[in-house]
Parts: C-alpha cells; structure tokens; sequence
C-alpha cells in the first residue's frame, strides 16, 4: 500500500512540475493543431531521453521533430506518450514495424498517430484535487461535468499506466484560490459513481510525508 501511495505520489510530482511551468508562463488554451504527416507514438516506457528515443528509431530515418502529446518538447520523457515525426512515409513503416520490440528493456508500443495536439491550458491562480477509485469506463466530459458544480473546472488530467490504461483516478485543477472549489469538491467524497465509491482529497504539495502503513 505504501509503494502504491508512492507511485501515486510520484506521478503527482510529475503533474505538478508541469502544471507549474505552464503557470509561469501563464499559457492559455490553444486551439488543437492538425496532425502532422508521418508522426508516429511511442508509450510503455518508464523514461528515456531525447538522445535515447532517436538512436533507437535511427534504423528506421532521421527524426525531424519529437514531443509529447501536449506539444512540449523535453530533454527527458517519464511515462508519457511521445510523437515523433519522419521525413519520409518508408520511415514511418520501419518505425511502426518495432511496435512490441524491447526499448530499455521494456515492451513499448508504437502505431500512427491520429490525433491532433492539445496544449494543455492553466489558470493563473488554481487549485487542484485528486479523485480516486473512478470507474475505468468514465470520461473526462462526465468527471468534470460531475465537478463543474464545485467551481469552474479549468482542466481534468487522468492518469494512465505505460499501457495507456486509465488508472481509475485524476486530478482536478478548479479555477481561483479561494478554497470554495476545493471545499465544495471534498464534500463529493464517498459519493457512488457507477457502483464505485470516490475518495477526493485536495492535491498534496511537494513537500509530503507518508502516513504509517
């Protein structure tokens, strides 16, 4: 259980760094761009770099660009979905072809990418909780209609698992700091959502200390 918490605790980390530097820049909410041509995905992995990433699809051609399904173009990927687009459509075929292969000694997952990039927006002041034991089946349109009446939802970000399985839990972040949101999410606590009970608890800093177990 502890492990579990710890983990979680980890991804928390992850979301918080990001959300914070799109803070600071104050980003808002872009409209979806198109998909490229000849972009491919890359999930299943735990991390990896940018060097790491095109070394082990330089078989296949030169990559002409790499980020992550937000658009943002890191040194260090963590468990995340990475788009990578080629030159040349044979390119794409090669890549695709190592779909199931070892990549740092896990079995990764590579196809054609479909769908567009979203830049993520963030409020200038917000703050966040995190919902947990949600049915797997749920959408992010339901939870946030579901939490729309605590406040205004800025954003909803499920977690998934290195297979792009939804994880059953998200964090919220509501517009505002005033603490009405916040109070008004925790009082859905314990509440049933499709035969599963919810635990919300307001979203932890980075200054944390796990309880005894």
């Amino acid at each position: 259980m502890k492990r579990k918490l710890e983990e979680d605790e980890e991804v928390e980390d992850e979301i918080y760094e990001e959300d914070d530097e799109e803070e600071e820049q104050q980003t808002k909410q872009a409209e979806p761009s198109k998909v490229p041509a000849r972009q491919i995905f890359l999930s299943g992995f735990r991390s990896a770099t940018e060097a790491q990433i095109r070394e082990f699809f330089e078989s296949c051609g030169g990559i002409t660009s790499m980020s992550n399904k937000q658009g943002k173009v890191k040194g260090v990927y963590k468990r995340e979905v990475v788009l990578c687009t080629f030159k040349k459509d044979k390119a794409v075929k090669k890549a695709i072809a190592l779909n199931g292969t070892p990549f740092l000694e896990r079995s990764i997952k590579i196809g054609s990418n479909t769908e567009p990039i979203h830049p993520p927006k963030q409020a200038e002041g917000s703050e966040r909780v995190c919902v947990r034991n949600l049915p797997l089946n749920i959408s992010t349109i339901q939870v946030e209609k579901m939490f729309s009446k605590c406040g205004t939802v800025v954003f909803v970000r499920f977690v998934y698992n290195e297979e792009k399985q939804f994880r059953g839990f998200c964090y919220i972040t509501f517009k505002g700091t005033t603490g009405m949101p916040i109070k008004k999410a925790l009082d859905l606590d314990g509440a049933e959502v499709g035969g599963r009970e919810i635990s919300v608890t307001k979203a932890a800093g980075k200054n944390r200390t796990f309880p005894s177990i």
